[in-house]
């Protein structure tokens, strides 16, 4: 019985290494990160980096180190649109969650779906759907 767990907990862990890398803004709550950490998403917050970074800046790093941007500020759409800045992807949250706890639990649910989250899209998170576009 032991075994089989074992192997569960081994396939999971594989399965996680093979997602991208994910960079949240300042404005994605701490402890929603510091929850997908523990659920073994590869996740840092730009308030490890540098408090009062700004978006320029953020989109400079997550590009310069492959991460994807978390994040509920609209004015990274108009960074990689408009300004043509080179980014690896942005996950724009459009809607309000209840708790950190239901924003941890959307994302994990989000960055684990191989099928959307990936490399060079720009992904609209909106209450009734997601919208992906390429970047």
């Amino acid at each position: 019985m032991q075994k089989t767990r074992l192997k569960k907990k081994r396939f999971i862990l594989l399965k996680l290494e093979n997602l991208e890398k994910n960079l949240a803004d300042e404005n994605i709550p701490y402890l929603a990160v510091k929850g997908l950490k523990e659920k073994l998403i590869d996740i840092i917050s730009v308030i490890d980096i540098q408090r009062g970074l700004g978006d320029q800046k953020i989109i400079e790093y997550a590009f310069e180190k492959d991460l994807i941007i978390i994040t509920y500020d609209k004015d990274f759409g108009e960074l990689v649109f408009k300004n043509k800045f080179q980014s690896k992807g942005v996950i724009l949250l459009r809607v309000i969650f209840n708790s950190y706890k239901d924003l941890e639990n959307q994302l994990y649910l989000l960055i684990t779906n191989n099928e959307i989250i990936k490399y060079n899209n720009f992904i609209t998170v909106k209450k009734n759907y997601i919208r992906v576009r390429n970047v």
